[in-house]
Parts: C-alpha cells; sequence; structure tokens
C-alpha cells in the first residue's frame, strides 16, 4: 500500500475504532436499563426482531456493495458521467428495495407466534412492536441511502463512520431515558426510525458539500449493467448464507428454546459481536485500498501484503479469544447478574465461535475488495444450507451449544477452506494454497494454546460474586493477566513466521500518523 493509502486506511482505522469505543458503553448500560426495567423476555424479542430484519434486509441483494466496488474506478479516473449512472441505478434500486422489504415484512406478520416458544413478554402487541421496527427496515430505502456510496467508494469510511457515532449515542441515550422514566417498548421502539431518517440526512447533506460533482443522472451502459447484475447475483448467495449462518441461529433458538434462553445467548453473543465489529472495522478500513492495489500492484505484491495482513490479524484475535474465554463468566456476572450465566461448558464454543470466524477476515476481505461475488455464489448456497440443517438437528440434541458446534462447523469448512480455494484461484494463482492454510492451522495451534495458559492463569483469582470494586478489580486483573500471558506466548511463536517484519513495520506505520509519504510499501 502507498502512504497515502495508509493514510486513508489509518484515517478510516482511527474514526471506525472511535465510533465504536464511543458506542460500546450505552449499549451495555441499554441492555442492563432493558433487563431491569422490562425483563429478559424482551431482551430476547429484541434480539430476535433484530435477526429477523438483518435477514429482510437481503432484499437490497448486495446492490449496494456491488456499486461501491464499480465506483473505485470512475472516481479514481475522474469519470464523473459513470459515477453518476451508477448513483442513479443505485436510487432506483435502493426504492425497489424499500417496498420489497416492507411487503415481504409484513407477510411475516401471522408467523410470529411460530417463532417464539411459549407465550413471550405480557402487556405488549407484538405485531404492532414488528411493525413499527419494519418500518425503521424499510424507511432507510427512501432517504438518501444511496448518498454513502460516494463515501464509501472514496475512501471516506471516517465520515460515515462519526455520523453514525452521533446517531448511536444519541438513539441509545433517549432509549434509557424511555426505558427509566416510562418502560414503554413502544415508544423505545419509535425512537429507532426518528434516527434513521437523521442519520440519511445527515449523510446526503455531507455527501453534497464533499462530491458537489456527484448526483443522480444518467444510465449505464449495456455493459455496466452486465457486470453490476453478475456481481448482484454472486452478492445474492453471499448475503443469504450469511444470514442464514448467524441471524436465523438466533431465530431457531427462540423457536425451539425460548426468549429467556435466547437473551442469555445473545448476552455472550453480543460481546463477541462487539469486538467482531470493531476488528473487522479494521479489514474495512483496508478494503478500498486492497481493491485498488488489486487494480494497480503486482500479485507478488498483493500476495505478501495479505500474509501480513492474516499475521496481524490473527494476533490481535488472539489476543481476543484468550480474553473472552477467561472474561465472559465475570463480566457477565457483574453486568447482569449471575441468573444470566450459562454453563462454563460453553465458554470453550463461544471461544471457538469467535476465532474460527475471524480467522477467515483476511482472506473475506481480499475476496470482497477484488469483487468475487459471482465466483463465490456455489460455496455461499451450500454453507447457508448446511448450517441451517444442522442447526435443527443439533439443537434438539445438545441446546443452544448444537448451534454453536453447527456454526463453527460450518465456519472452518465452507469459509475458510473453501473460501480460500476460491480466492487463491481467482487473485493468486500458483501460490501454493496449501502453505497458506497450514500456516492459518499453525495459528489457530499457538491461540487455543495461548487461551488454555490463560485460562489456567486466571485461576488463581476467587469468584466475586454482585456488583462491587472488587469484582470490577478482579475483572481487570484478569484481563491484564490475560493480555501479558496471551501476547507474550504468540510473541514467542509468531516471530518466527517470514512475514513477522513486514507485519509490525505495517502496523507501526497505521499507529504512528508522522511517518509521511516516503515510506510506501514496495
Amino acid at each position: 500500500m502507498t502512504a497515502s493509502k495508509i493514510d486513508n486506511a489509518r484515517r478510516n482505522l482511527v474514526s471506525s475504532i472511535a465510533a465504536r469505543i464511543f458506542n460500546l458503553i450505552l449499549p451495555f448500560v441499554l441492555r442492563a436499563v432493558m433487563l431491569q426495567t422490562l425483563g429478559a423476555e424482551f431482551l430476547g424479542l429484541s434480539g430476535l426482531f433484530t435477526s429477523i430484519f438483518t435477514f429482510l434486509g437481503l432484499a437490497d441483494l448486495g446492490i449496494g456493495s456491488a456499486i461501491v466496488y464499480l465506483m473505485y474506478e470512475p472516481i479514481a479516473t475522474g469519470d464523473t458521467e459513470t459515477v453518476n449512472a451508477l448513483l442513479s441505478t443505485y436510487r432506483k434500486y435502493c426504492r425497489i428495495i424499500g417496498v420489497v422489504i416492507f411487503a415481504a415484512g409484513a407477510a411475516l406478520i401471522p408467523f410470529l407466534p411460530r417463532l417464539i416458544h411459549g407465550k413471550g413478554p405480557e402487556g405488549i402487541q407484538i405485531s404492532l412492536v414488528y411493525l413499527i421496527l419494519l418500518v425503521n427496515t424499510s424507511i432507510s430505502y427512501f432517504f438518501f441511502a444511496w448518498r454513502d456510496s460516494l463515501f464509501r467508494a472514496s475512501q471516506r469510511l471516517d465520515v460515515i463512520n462519526y455520523v453514525e457515532m452521533g446517531v448511536r449515542i444519541a438513539t441509545d441515550s433517549l432509549q434509557i431515558a424511555v426505558l427509566l422514566l416510562t418502560r414503554n417498548y413502544y415508544v423505545y421502539c419509535i425512537v429507532f426510525p426518528l434516527m434513521t431518517i437523521i442519520r440519511n440526512l445527515t449523510i446526503a447533506y455531507l455527501s453534497r458539500i464533499k462530491f458537489p460533482q456527484y448526483m443522480c443522472e444518467g444510465s449505464l451502459s449495456g455493459e455496466g449493467q452486465q457486470q453490476l447484475r453478475k456481481r448482484v447475483a454472486g452478492l445474492i448467495a453471499g448475503r443469504v448464507s450469511a444470514r442464514m449462518c448467524y441471524d436465523l441461529d438466533n431465530i431457531v433458538i427462540s423457536a425451539s428454546l425460548g426468549l429467556v434462553m435466547l437473551a442469555k445467548f445473545q448476552n455472550y453473543q453480543q460481546i463477541s459481536s462487539w469486538l467482531m465489529i470493531l476488528v473487522g472495522m479494521l479489514g474495512e478500513s483496508l478494503i478500498p485500498g486492497i481493491g485498488n492495489s488489486l487494480i494497480m500492484e503486482s500479485r507478488e505484491k498483493n500476495y505478501r501484503d495479505m500474509n501480513k495482513y492474516q499475521l496481524l490479524y490473527m494476533w490481535l484475535n488472539g489476543w481476543i479469544t484468550a480474553g473472552l474465554v477467561c472474561l465472559y463468566q465475570p463480566f457477565i456476572r457483574l453486568w447482569l447478574g449471575s441468573e444470566m450465566l450459562l454453563s462454563d461448558m460453553m465458554l470453550p464454543l463461544f471461544g471457538l465461535y469467535y476465532m474460527t470466524l475471524k480467522m477467515d477476515d483476511v482472506c473475506y476481505q481480499y475476496r470482497v475488495a477484488a469483487g468475487l461475488w459471482w465466483e463465490d455464489r456455489h460455496r455461499a448456497v451450500f454453507a447457508g444450507v448446511f448450517n441451517l440443517v444442522m442447526d435443527i438437528i443439533m439443537v434438539g440434541r445438545f441446546g443452544a451449544a448444537g448451534v454453536l458446534g453447527a456454526t463453527i462447523l460450518y465456519q472452518v469448512v465452507f469459509d475458510s477452506f473453501w473460501g480460500d480455494l476460491i480466492l487463491f484461484k481467482n487473485c493468486f494463482p500458483g501460490y501454493d494454497r496449501f502453505a497458506f492454510m497450514k500456516k492459518r492451522i499453525y495459528y489457530m495451534v499457538i491461540i487455543v494454546f495461548s487461551c488454555a495458559l490463560c485460562w489456567f492463569a486466571c485461576g488463581v483469582f476467587p469468584t466475586a460474586e454482585g456488583r462491587s470494586l472488587y469484582a470490577v478489580a478482579l475483572l481487570l486483573g484478569r484481563g491484564l493477566l490475560c493480555t501479558v500471558v496471551a501476547n507474550a506466548c504468540m510473541w514467542l511463536f509468531f516471530r518466527r513466521m517470514e512475514e513477522f517484519g513486514d507485519a509490525m513495520d505495517l502496523a507501526r506505520r497505521l499507529l504512528h500518523p508522522d511517518r509521511r509519504a516516503g515510506e510506501s510499501d514496495e
């Protein structure tokens, strides 16, 4: 990556981390307030609806991602006419998507009782709450949703991140106030569509200031339409797979085990999800630069870059995995109380769930940047069907642990191994895919070893019940011990890798903005 690309990646990364850090505290508080004011069933209901509406978001067919990919080159070359045509096309599709999402969502209303094991929360009309949240999901597509593609394609994710940070803080603050003052779940839900409109209008206003030359006009050529259709067709499969493998997990738990179990499961899942988003922002901040590099740089240069990214990712996520395994129980006990804990036997599964998901991140970022959605379509379809079938089979035998096990198996077989095959075949033909896979297995073995060391080391700390400064001190002590042990272990083994020097140099340049233009990668 050249210095300018590193500047963009660093700016995007800093804004992403800032947004996530600011947005971490209030969601934790909000979840605790909802538990105290409304109860665990409402937590589970919120999680169920989130999964349903995320799944309905499949109606966008990945058009936004395809449009952003097709914008990279015309923005880089100053082809304003093509950018305008893409923007106009995106606007047209957004309006169609909004209608489709609302219609599909409304058609699900009669089936809502079947998605909840037991009666569900008392005192509310579930269909009315669902309708409010359905409006929130669909309304975004009618309020300038297409304008944020300009920031994404121009490597200015920092603008979107800061806007979303402000909107998220305002949303969570309002909802906490509503729950504390009124305990009214309807008013809590109404906040969502209001803030969604504010977010989209803000992005639209800023995009007109930053990119006054771009407007919705013109139409794509026949070749451009063909490229868009092909990429969207591939993206459909990928998006269906992702949603079937994660959001349907929650729907299966709700329908089979009930809202209270779903609430407990999602407490653990949400902690890892917040961390996944935080780490994922590192990859997202690099995608525009990777996409440009795949077009402009040599294959050898890109392969070397991918290996150093992989080492950094595995190191960072190995550290996080060790922390999750050792800190889940004391953190949830401190956060929500002992009644919301799952069995200690679930902790290794949650650790593997996080690690197997993140170990494919780098290859996934390269597949996205290279636009390999069409090539990925068969993998995605088989993966989604496999995970859904295994969820249904294993939840009956093993409960929530079965759902985790099914997802871990899916991630290893379909995301990592099959995903690698697609990437190497299309972007790195002639390179040894098995050598790359052996490195990944080596990383995983060291990370599992690090987690085991951390687990035994943390055994010296006693268990603290309730919320107290003593419990906080024990949690921080465990976290510090995990940080030292996990990083020392990974440094000891990872420094033997040939890409270690390149990876450390990239990390230094991402963290130190004063290193300037002459320091581009060769």
